[in-house]
């Protein structure tokens, strides 16, 4: 699955004392990054000062994937993320758990038209469902970590994926 979330750095949360969102209410008055449309989503700004009472959050609005360099350079001290993101692979950030369920949950699922189905025929669907039974979320932040900071080609990545759970 792919959430949204809200992460720190690991030495912030160890200084703060942080594991779940509802701890930010330790900091006090803290910064919060992320895509523009978070400051007025439930899933952002709103959602933290309701569901969780962060009334003294200051958003700062950034481009998607611009965030952890804002983190990594203390421009701000909490930020929006997608739990499958490859910056999560360095280990370097906590991952704030939503006692709340703001963030909700979203499953990664293979989409096919019947046409091409039909077409392909079951062995095409059965690889579909293998490849969809191995794609876990630390699979996903692996790729993701491969294309976004190793910047390999998304097709090679894919390939060594298959090819590393036998499906190619």
């Amino acid at each position: 699955q792919d959430a949204d979330g809200l992460a720190v750095t690991k030495a912030y949360a160890k200084q703060h004392g942080l594991k779940t969102i509802g701890d930010m209410s330790k900091v006090g008055s803290f910064t919060y990054g992320g895509p523009p449309e978070n400051g007025t989503r439930f899933q952002g700004v709103k959602g933290l000062k309701e569901a969780y009472g962060l009334t003294k959050l200051k958003f700062k609005p950034l481009t998607i994937g611009s965030q952890y360099q804002a983190l990594d350079q203390g421009k701000i001290n909490s930020i929006a993320i997608f739990t499958t993101d490859g910056q999560l692979a360095s280990k370097k950030y906590t991952v704030l758990t939503d006692t709340k369920g703001i963030f909700g949950y979203q499953q990664v699922v293979p989409v096919a038209s019947k046409k091409v189905l039909a077409k392909e025929g079951s062995a095409f669907a059965q690889t579909l469902n293998e490849v969809s039974a191995k794609l876990t979320t630390d699979a996903i932040v692996a790729m993701n970590k491969a294309v976004q900071i190793d910047q390999k080609k998304p097709g090679d990545v894919a390939k060594q994926f298959l090819k590393a759970n036998d499906l190619a």
